[in-house]
Formats: structure tokens, C-alpha cells, sequence
């Protein structure tokens, strides 16, 4: 019989905190009071910034790994001890406690893996609320696997929601603060500093702001950027690696404005677009937003979250306009959805793919 892991973290310490909120969260949305509550709590202390960040990305490992056998057998542990002792009045209550509960119970028993999490593997924020020149940067990796979603919470309060099988490297120091959008797809909410410009480098464009939230997408060498609140510039790669100060970049730039977007082909070509922003960005919600696009389109987007991969039979089929807001996760429902709508037929060709034909 396996034994009960011991939480060798309080709930009053920061990560003990941590871990309380990051459960909270995933059993349902916050209220607006429990928003405000969550982001003073942020803004306290730097640990508390440091322990979300590292709770992140501890999860995001677990999440990785959530079907194995040990994992599941401490979930279903834990939820048997709180089986019978739920009242309805208090049920999200206790819902979130034993979602906690479960949290710290799964993410103790990882962290005693080093093998699986090395401690190298962890980003320490703590003692970088400050940047004082000279002091060496702050370095962060970052990155989620197909299908996930993960929130990082940077030392000066800036967030970065990373998309399916995205990676960013984060390059702070006392006059810049510096990302890079390795691959994929980022949604940054910068805090305002104009002593401290947020640059986002992606492929060959990079993108300066103070204090704004923009969408970062990188797939195969094109760069969308698109702008929900205040102002970005946008560069080619060519510009000095310094932007602080008085100091003016070299290259042109392009200065876009909420509700708009630059798209960077990879052939250099950019041309701007309006568009709807909360469409655009509903990735973090959880939900892919479909208004008359093209099934062909549609096909490609949901095939970046999910190892079940969709195909087209018909190339006729692929023209088809669709419709609708979807579990970008969740390919077997998609297909069944287009059968009941009468825009296509599905069929389960391998264990991994599922084939659209004409209906």
C-alpha cells in the first residue's frame, strides 16, 4: 500500500499560498472580489511572485504526467478521504480545499523526484524584486506541451499566458526587460514602467511596450502580433540591441493599436488587419472562436492542441465555412459536431487520426 506523502510545505508559507490559489482557480473562475484578493496577494511580496511562478511550472510537469499510476492513485486517495463530508452550502468551498489538497499532495510527490525536476529546472524569482545595475540577469524558461496552457508571473508583476507547445525565455536586467517567443503562441499583460522597456523578440520582429497586453503568435516564420490594449511598436531584428533612454532604433517600425494586428510573413512582407481581439485571444479561455472561417482553416488551428490529428478526405470539403466555439482539446467532439451539422462525416482511421470525408 503506498503511503500517504507527507506536505512538507505549509499552507501558511508562500508556495503553501500558492499552491491554495492555483487550485482555487482550477475549480472555477474567480469571482471579481477574489480576482482583486488574488492579484494584492501578488503584489505583497516577491516570494509570493516566485512561488507562483515556480508552482507553474511544477505543474505543468505534473500535468504532463497526470495519467501515471502513482499520480492517480494519490487523486483518488485524497478524494476518498473528503467523500461524505461535503454539505451543499459549502460545496465550492471544499471543492477548492480538496482540489488543494490535491495540488500540494501531487506537487510534494514530484518534487521528490529530482530526476523528473531537477532543481535547475526551476525558475527562482525571490530575490530579484529589484534590478539594480550591475546585477546579472534574470533568465527564465519557460514552455507547455500540446494541449496545455500555462500562466508565468515575472518578478515585476508582468504575466505571460504561454499557448499549446509554446516556449519563451525571459531576459530581465535593470534597464530592459527582454522575452523571446521561442516557438508558438504568448499572451503578455505588461506592467507599466517606462524606465524599463518590455521587448518581445519573435522570429524576425520584435515588439517594445510600457505597460500594455498584446498576443504573440510565431508558426512556421510568420509573426502575428495582435494589440488588445494600448500601444506596441514593432521592429525588424535589425534594430540596436538597446532601446532604453533617449537611444532611437534604426530600424522603421510600425506602431499598431488596440484591435489591430501585424502580421510578418516569412518572406518580409507585413501587412496590418483589423480584427476582433477577444477572438482572437480566446486560446485562454480554454475555447477556439469560429466565425465563418474556412473548415480547411479550422482543421489546422485545432490540430495544434491535440496529438488527435484531423484530415481532410475531400479537398472540396476543406472550403466549407464553419462556425461555432469549440474545445480546441477535444477532436472527437469537434468531429461529432461537424457530423450533426451535416458538414462532414467522421471516421476513426488510425488510433491518432481521425479522417473527414463529404457528408
Amino acid at each position: 500500500m503506498m503511503r500517504e506523502p507527507k506536505l512538507a510545505v505549509p499552507e501558511t508559507s508562500a508556495a503553501g499560498q500558492a499552491a491554495r490559489w492555483f487550485a482555487r482557480q482550477r475549480v472555477s473562475p474567480l469571482s471579481e472580489t477574489e480576482a482583486f484578493e488574488f492579484e494584492a496577494w501578488l503584489k505583497a511580496d516577491a516570494t509570493h511572485t516566485a512561488a507562483w511562478s515556480e508552482f507553474e511550472r511544477l505543474w505543468g510537469r505534473v500535468e504532463a504526467v497526470r495519467d501515471d499510476p502513482k499520480i492517480l492513485a494519490i487523486r483518488e486517495e485524497a478524494r476518498h478521504r473528503a467523500a461524505g463530508q461535503v454539505g451543499a452550502r459549502q460545496g465550492r468551498r471544499v471543492a477548492a480545499a480538496l482540489a488543494a489538497s490535491l495540488v500540494l499532495s501531487v506537487a510534494v510527490w514530484w518534487g521528490l523526484h529530482k530526476s523528473v525536476l531537477a532543481p535547475s529546472d526551476v525558475p527562482t524569482l525571490a530575490h530579484v524584486s529589484e534590478f539594480p545595475d550591475p546585477t546579472p540577469p534574470l533568465i527564465l524558461d519557460a514552455s507547455t506541451e500540446i494541449g496545455e496552457r500555462s500562466l508565468l508571473v515575472l518578478a515585476d508583476g508582468s504575466k505571460v499566458t504561454l499557448n499549446t507547445a509554446s516556449a519563451v525565455r525571459a531576459d530581465y536586467t535593470g534597464r530592459e526587460r527582454r522575452l523571446t517567443l521561442v516557438r508558438g503562441e504568448a499572451f503578455f499583460d505588461v506592467v507599466k514602467d517606462p524606465t524599463r522597456p518590455f521587448i518581445v523578440t519573435a522570429g524576425a520582429r520584435q515588439v517594445i511596450a510600457v505597460g500594455t497586453a498584446f498576443n504573440v503568435r510565431l508558426q512556421n516564420r510568420q509573426v502575428k502580433v495582435t494589440l488588445v490594449e494600448g500601444k506596441v511598436r514593432v521592429f525588424h531584428t535589425t534594430m540596436p540591441a538597446s532601446v532604453s533612454g533617449t537611444e532611437a532604433p534604426a530600424a522603421p517600425s510600425v506602431t499598431l493599436e488596440a484591435g489591430s494586428a501585424l502580421v510578418a510573413e516569412a518572406d518580409g512582407a507585413d501587412h496590418i488587419e483589423r480584427l476582433d481581439t477577444a477572438r482572437a485571444t480566446s486560446w485562454r479561455s480554454g475555447k477556439l472562436v469560429f466565425e465563418g472561417e474556412r473548415l480547411a482553416d479550422v482543421v489546422a488551428e485545432m490540430n495544434r492542441y491535440s496529438r488527435q490529428q484531423l484530415e481532410i478526405a475531400d479537398s472540396k470539403l476543406g472550403s466549407r465555412r464553419v462556425s461555432g466555439v469549440f474545445e480546441p482539446t477535444e477532436a472527437h467532439a469537434f468531429a461529432r459536431a461537424l457530423e450533426a451539422y451535416g458538414i462532414a462525416r467522421a471516421r476513426q482511421q488510425t488510433e491518432t487520426t481521425i479522417v473527414l470525408d463529404a457528408p
